[in-house]
């Protein structure tokens, strides 16, 4: 193992920086703390040792690893802790004081005080007014910004007054931090505290079992990380070619702008220009049975990056239908799961309560399969679906009609009998809604009592679904169901008394950041893993191929950010575009050391225009030209229209 020189901080005991490299590193690690010393009694002791990594795939993985490991040199192990450094400073260093919030009692505080605040100040902060999803959204960027300004121990009145300095609206920040001042009091009364104010300042002493803490990959470490590893012996371990080194500093972590004048070149030929999103999916597929050579498509050496995760749906359907068996490592967004979408328009058929938002609802295959199962059996219905009856009806009629006798006389022997047949199956469609819904109206009421009945209604679905299709429903269902328990626990000082509609929005709002994952199926031979694009640098695979590799998604950009803009950011040494560039140019560099294939596309599934990543658009002069003119070229559509059989 390769090092760099040793540092002293003046606070964390910083040892000399470990270099890993870009081939296996994680197994390279393991390969160093299996030669450690053992103790007296044979064991090979980690239980002091906490490691740290980017995300908990690798953690998973480096786990793993080590009891295989140990195992193969027939040593004993008590195993380390690993955690992701959102995990690090809690662990490190319990806080005291009073119990912490959770994440929805922390939003609830927030809405509070956003609903409290003088007409001036919301005002200067919601101009159009404060509505349920104005205010649910103005809450989740204020904890989202407060966590940001929090990690890199910096302040509102500190932005407001860089603010200042650039001409914008100081005044703007000094609103958002008597808001958040105030969700603070109103939690405080609830005897709890947010989040960030316990790391802030109710963090205890390092705890007394950690003996070392090592940094695996780490490339970027706000100041607050760095605090809470004072007085602990810490090992750095970088993931990168030896000819980066000036990229590095002493705690293993990148200097970004060595990282923007040291972009690393990817040969164009292992780029792959394509029209659109099924375009690249289709590559893919060609790729992996081009590698298979007649085989079926496995995933033993080969791992799929997702640069732009929008791309997730239509890359697994065209894998499957090739016949690949495939495993999602970075897991699927609750927001995008089926019984989500499903309450979503349930949400939009509460508060309308028109014909078309009833088709909306019956075009989910669950919802329309729970109707289905509570309709009389009739010779009317026997061949007709509610949704294919729903269309026969629209053709006729305006869409937007509001529900009460929406259908039509069901007996009336003026129209033709075709039209009687859909009446009849409606008017049985809208008994049966309404039986479901029946739980779901009447007078508001506080968020946590509406829990139980929106879960009877999701529940009522999920009996309908068929064996195979239960997974992924079931995961979502029960991240839903985590939240709506800290819904139900909730103080009622913290909540409002809302529509059944309203507590839906609230229920989906609260799992914006969540995620499930589906354990891989063994009973499968190498299934293909997909990847997130910050996961790459620790995948052993051989063989990589980097799905979405445009602009926009690699470096990510967040678009015009109207609460902390770039140049803000910038100034105040927060995440940027410029800080994601340096981090994704040094991703890059890990994963070019293996055989690659990049694949972006042209445009979108709108037919708007795409820009390849900037991060392959390297050289100058001649070269440069040449590679604009390569990956700005049109690309053809494929002739195979999507969908292996």
């Amino acid at each position: 193992m390769d090092t760099l020189d040793s540092h002293n901080t003046g606070s964390a005991i910083l040892q000399p920086v470990g270099w890993l490299g870009c081939r296996a590193p994680l197994e390279q690690f393991v390969e160093l703390m299996v030669q450690r010393p053992v103790d007296d009694d044979g064991i090979l002791d980690l239980s002091g040792t906490v490691i740290v990594l980017p995300g908990a795939r690798a953690g998973r993985s480096i786990t793993r690893m080590l009891v295989i490991a140990c195992e193969h040199a027939g040593i004993p192990m008590c195993p380390p802790k690993v955690l992701t450094p959102g995990e690090l400073e809690f662990y490190l260093r319990p806080p005291t004081g009073k119990p912490i919030a959770n994440g929805i009692e922390w939003r609830l505080a927030v809405m509070q005080a956003i609903e409290e605040a003088n007409p001036t100040d919301r005002a200067r902060i919601l101009p159009t007014g404060i509505s349920g999803n104005e205010s649910r959204g103005l809450a989740e960027r204020m904890i989202g910004v407060q966590r940001e300004l929090s990690v890199a121990c910096i302040g509102w009145s500190q932005l407001a007054h860089a603010a200042e300095e650039r001409d914008g609206d100081p005044e703007r920040y000094r609103v958002f931090e008597r808001i958040m001042n105030r969700s603070r009091s109103i939690l405080n009364n609830e005897n709890v505290q947010d989040p960030e104010q316990a790391r802030e300042s109710g963090l205890g002493p390092v705890a007394p079992n950690i003996d070392e803490v090592i940094l695996l990959g780490i490339v970027q470490l706000p100041p607050r990380l760095r605090r809470s590893l004072s007085s602990i012996e810490v090992y750095p371990f970088i993931l990168a070619d030896g000819s980066c080194r000036e990229g590095f500093d002493e705690w293993g972590t990148l200097r970004e702008s060595w990282w923007h004048e040291h972009t690393p070149e990817v040969p164009l030929d292992r780029i792959q220009v394509e029209d659109k999103p099924i375009d690249q999916a289709e590559a893919v597929v060609e790729h992996l049975q081009a590698q298979a050579n007649g085989s079926p498509i496995d995933g033993s050496s080969t791992v799929l990056v997702l640069a732009d995760e929008s791309l997730s749906d239509v890359l697994c359907r065209e894998l499957e239908g090739a016949g690949g068996s495939v495993h999602q490592a970075q897991g699927q967004r609750v927001l995008a799961t089926e019984p989500v979408r499903i309450l979503g328009d349930l949400a939009g058929l509460l508060e309308s309560r028109t014909v078309d938002a009833l088709r909306t609802l019956l075009a989910h295959p669950t919802f329309e399969a729970a109707v289905i199962a509570g309709l009389p059996e009739s010779e009317d219905s026997s061949d007709a679906s509610p949704s294919a009856a729903m269309d026969h009806w629209l053709s006729q009629f305006h869409s937007t009609r509001r529900f009460l006798g929406w259908m039509g006389d069901c007996e009336d022997l003026n129209v033709h009998s075709s039209v009687r047949t859909t009446r009849r199956i409606l008017r049985d469609v809208d008994i049966q809604v309404s039986l479901l819904l029946q739980k779901l109206e009447g007078a508001d009421r506080y968020p946590g009592e509406w829990m139980k009945d929106i879960f009877t209604c999701l529940e009522s679905m999920f009996d309908c679904l068929p064996e195979d299709e239960r997974d992924v429903f079931a995961l979502a269902i029960g991240s839903l169901h985590r939240k709506a328990i800290e819904f139900i626990h909730a103080p009622r000082s913290l909540q409002t008394q809302t529509t059944a509609a309203e507590a839906i929005r609230l229920l989906i709002w609260s799992v914006g950041e969540d995620a499930i994952r589906e354990s891989i199926d063994f009973s499968q031979e190498h299934p293909l893993e997909i990847l997130g694009w910050l996961e790459a640098p620790f995948e052993h695979a051989d063989n990589v191929v980097v799905v979405g590799f445009n602009d926009g998604s690699v470096p990510s950009t967040r678009g015009v950010d109207p609460m902390l803009p770039d140049n803000l950011r910038e100034s105040l040494g927060v995440s940027s575009e410029y800080s994601r560039t340096a981090r994704d140019a040094w991703v890059l560099s890990t994963v070019l050391h293996r055989d690659i294939t990049f694949l972006f596309s042209r445009r979108d599934v709108r037919g708007e225009p795409r820009l390849p990543s900037r991060l392959l658009l390297t050289g100058s002069s001649d070269a440069l030209a040449e590679r604009v003119l390569s990956l700005t070229r049109e690309a053809s559509s494929r002739s195979w229209g999507g969908g292996h059989t």
